[in-house]
């Protein structure tokens, strides 16, 4: 459960009336549909539920291993003319749940995963997102020059934060 993924997506969604299928490898309490995207099983995630006019896939492709796997569950998951919501970190920390394989693509890298033969896009951008602030852990130099600013008086550099950052494509199923 994470609170601002159904504050802001899911929520408002309910409220319309929207039928919503939570989908996770694991049994929890709001998992409607047990099914591992991530193993060669899930390959059969399209015949447990019907083909939806808008699946929405945020935040997940960072955190598997067979990316090109996961994908292909959640192109057969729209129908013909239906629209995928895809978001991956674009900057932002790394937060193992379970990994963490880095994948940090731009919008444009992200649009080009959906072949151009049966998607279209729809809309692409890089937004920032409230969340947490990012730190960026400082290296061995730079720790070395402040300890060294410290001991001749002068002021040492603060860590960098940056703002999270999330690239964010809207594709069509072409009909």
């Amino acid at each position: 459960f994470q609170p601002h993924i159904d504050y802001y997506i899911f929520h408002p969604l309910r409220k319309r009336g929207v039928r919503i299928f939570h989908v996770d490898a694991k049994t929890d309490e709001g998992v409607d549909i047990v099914c591992d995207l991530t193993s060669r099983n899930g390959d059969g995630l399209a015949v447990k539920i019907p083909p939806a006019e808008v699946v929405i896939c945020a935040s997940l492709l960072e955190h598997v291993e067979d990316r090109d796997l996961v994908l292909r569950c959640v192109q057969e998951i729209a129908k013909p003319g239906g629209v995928i919501v895809i978001t991956v970190p674009y900057l932002f920390r790394r937060h193992c749940d379970p990994i963490d394989n880095l994948y940090r693509p731009t919008n444009k890298e992200l649009e080009a995963l959906f072949p151009s033969d049966r998607f279209e896009p729809v809309s692409s951008a890089i937004i920032e997102v409230e969340a947490m602030p990012t730190v960026i852990q400082p290296s061995l130099v730079w720790r070395a020059i402040n300890r060294a600013c410290r001991s001749f008086g002068l002021e040492p550099r603060p860590p960098r934060v940056i703002k999270n950052k999330v690239s964010v494509v809207a594709v069509r199923r072409k009909k």
